[in-house]
């Protein structure tokens, strides 16, 4: 049974994205890494020693259920990114994320976020769960865990 901070969360999802971020982020913690739910929303986080801080785990995705005239979207802090892996994962990250077909992103600053994962077609969900999983299998090594 999902703690409570988890069912806050997906309180505040409308239907599809508590659906989408409820197989995601199951997808993520079976790949043996963490997620982390605040007041903000939810992190899919990596345990990781030497970049564990106050503020938890590393997050590499947020998930935001979106409020008021925000989108729900998945971000991902490339400023961050870049500080932990370098840039040539940073461009591995991005070129994974644009060869899924039909993405709705925006880009602001370091940050991009996929816009509406709930609402996109199955196969694009699919396409975009095993890309993001990927990177909880890869964690370990890049952060040298």
């Amino acid at each position: 049974m999902a703690d409570i901070a988890t069912q806050l969360f997906y309180a505040t999802c409308n239907p599809a994205h508590r659906e989408f971020y409820s197989a995601l982020m199951h997808d993520w913690q079976e790949a043996g890494q963490p997620v982390e739910i605040d007041n903000h929303g939810a992190g899919l986080a990596v345990h990781s020693v030497a970049w564990t801080t106050d503020a938890g785990a590393p997050k590499l995705f947020r998930l935001y259920a979106g409020a008021g005239v925000d989108s729900p979207c998945i971000e991902i802090d490339l400023d961050q990114w870049r500080n932990w892996f370098g840039e040539a994962v940073v461009d591995i990250c991005v070129c994974t994320i644009n060869a899924i077909d039909g993405l709705s992103i925006r880009r602001h600053n370091s940050r991009i976020a996929i816009l509406n994962p709930g609402h996109m077609s199955g196969p694009m969900q699919q396409a975009l769960r095993e890309a993001l999983v990927s990177w909880a299998y890869r964690a370990n090594d890049l952060f040298g865990a």
